[in-house]
């Protein structure tokens, strides 16, 4: 727990000591104090405690707030060597974690003083103020402006009063709400929070890889999906405004400005319920001259290309904007509709025969724009389903 009022930094320890962190153009302040932890009738033991958490919880500061320039720790003071070598090595070893490079100049802990320059990407920057306030000015600044004692100087350091405790309990509310508040950033910005906006074309139905889903949802529950569906011209216009964050979409279609990664690979399917066709295990283009077809009408060209290719000129009965709908007509002996293999198998697969040609294949494919900063969640999304 932490309380920030003016510039000081407070970090409650697990021991029940505590540190304040006093952050100036300058340098960076910090002091270390036993607080409510009184631990046991060996004070150096208690003592060595404190300055070991409060170590611990520094290094984990300086990292996570960035502090560069100079930073001078203040340690209660200790009497055993082997307790101060031990600080220093355990000072040492957490900052080697750090991203920045750090040099210890004089990393002492006989003279409770552990000066550190931190070659941060921010250098510290300006001259040392003449009056620079410590941090147990602020904290009688802070006591000034209340109107009430909140801390007192004992043999182990500074001690909270009672209206100091009283004070620490409203704080640990406030900053109970504020850790979960952070908590909740931090798995946004990790991508184990939030909910992402995927349009998924009506012909994906029963395609999407479902498992993915759930094993991720296992390992995030806090992920949520908001679902909106359309024909691949809907989904790709929805991308287009910015509606949704991915879309999963059925070729062919317009790939300008996206990305776009494969989930599945099927071919065509011919459905009819015309007795002359019952029985036939596939069919080829050539049996396809002189019917009456009904198709999808976004895969128009490539029909028309490969008709032309055999010299054939089709007939095209019914054209439409969704495979189901062709899928109705045939099955109202209208024609012959020509869908993707899963529609068919899904709407008519007791009236479905293959289509013998390589070049009439559709693939579902997750989609999204190149211009748009791909975050962390929509990065699980697009690892987890390709």
């Amino acid at each position: 727990l932490n309380i920030h009022i003016f510039r000081i930094f407070l970090f409650w320890l697990k021991c029940g000591g505590f540190i304040t962190i006093d952050k100036t153009e300058a340098l960076t302040a910090i002091d270390v104090n036993t607080g409510k932890y009184t631990g046991n009738k060996n004070l150096e033991q208690t003592v060595f405690k404190v300055n070991k958490e409060a170590t611990i919880e520094i290094a984990k500061q300086l990292r996570l707030r960035d502090i560069g320039g100079i930073i001078i720790i203040d340690y209660i003071d200790m009497k055993n060597e082997d307790n101060k070598k031990k600080i220093q090595c355990l000072l040492e070893e957490k900052l080697k974690k750090d991203n920045v490079n750090t040099e210890k100049e004089a990393c002492k802990t006989h003279n409770k003083i552990g000066k550190i320059v931190r070659k941060a990407i921010k250098e510290a920057g300006g001259t040392m103020p003449e009056n620079l306030p410590t941090p147990k000015k602020s904290l009688k600044q802070l006591e000034k402006e209340l109107g009430a004692q909140l801390f007192k100087r004992t043999s182990h350091g500074i001690e909270l009063t009672d209206a100091g405790q009283i004070l620490q309990g409203y704080a640990s509310e406030i900053l109970s709400l504020a850790h979960n508040a952070e908590n909740q950033v931090q798995k946004t910005i990790s991508g184990e929070l939030g909910t992402i906006a995927i349009g998924m074309a009506s012909s994906s139905t029963g395609l999407i890889p479902m498992d993915s889903f759930k094993e991720l949802t296992r390992f995030y529950p806090e992920i949520s999906f908001d679902i909106y569906e359309a024909n691949t011209f809907g989904i790709l216009d929805k991308l287009e405004k910015k509606t949704i964050d991915l879309g999963i979409v059925r070729t062919p279609y317009n790939r300008n400005g996206l990305n776009a990664r494969n989930l599945t690979k099927e071919k065509m399917m011919a459905v009819t319920v015309d007795p002359y066709f019952q029985g036939k295990k596939e069919l080829r283009i050539k049996d396809l001259a002189n019917q009456p077809l009904i198709i999808y009408r976004r895969f128009e060209d490539i029909f028309n290309q490969t008709f032309a290719h055999h010299g054939i000129a089709p007939f095209y009965a019914v054209k439409c904007d969704d495979s189901r709908t062709a899928i109705t007509w045939a099955k109202r002996k209208m024609g012959l509709a020509l869908v993707p293999e899963s529609i068919a198998t899904i709407y008519a697969k007791d009236n479905m025969i293959p289509i013998k040609h390589a070049n009439w294949v559709t693939h579902l494919q997750l989609i999204w724009r190149k211009d748009r900063q791909v975050t962390p969640l929509m990065k699980k999304i697009i690892d987890s389903l390709s």
